[in-house]
């Protein structure tokens, strides 16, 4: 079942956190490290008590996926207002990959970026991860603007 995350979560998210952390350094070493797991339980902490943040996640057989929201108002000089949902983080638990539970929590996502009001969902994700940028072509994202990096020596 999708549903908003409860505190009582907050250990499971922190596994899953640190696990989509993990994948991170293992496609890029040079740029992502692991930190101390404080790093997780903070930021889980802090999820919950941010009011323009929500967790989602897929609770079948234990928490096996989540998807960090941040609604956000845009309105600047040159652009129409609008608002957003950005997705900070979204990671399906290695085992539970490729089974339609990251599809289904990206619907959810969708349709509770709709009753909020946001025009739009948006996300970051490395080049690096090919699989995730499969995944999230597939489940309906364009590239809207290129992040570009040179490593310097």
């Amino acid at each position: 079942m999708i549903r908003i995350a409860e505190i009582d979560d907050k250990n499971a998210l922190v596994e899953l956190f640190s696990e989509l952390v993990v994948h991170h350094v293992e496609k890029e070493p040079d740029f992502f490290k692991m930190p101390e797991r404080d790093f997780f339980e903070e930021g889980i902490a802090k999820a919950f008590s941010e009011e323009n943040m929500e967790i989602w996640v897929n609770d079948e057989d234990g928490i096996n996926a989540y998807a960090l929201l941040k609604i956000i108002c845009m309105d600047y000089p040159d652009r129409y207002p609008y608002k957003l949902c950005h997705i900070d983080c979204f990671g399906v638990k290695k085992g539970a990959r490729r089974s339609g539970i990251g599809t289904a929590l990206m619907a959810a996502v969708k349709e509770r970026a709709k009753e909020l009001g946001c025009s739009q969902v948006q996300l970051k994700v490395n080049v690096s991860n090919a699989e995730a940028v499969k995944f999230y072509e597939k489940s309906g994202f364009t590239a809207h603007a290129i992040n570009m990096t040179e490593k310097l020596k």
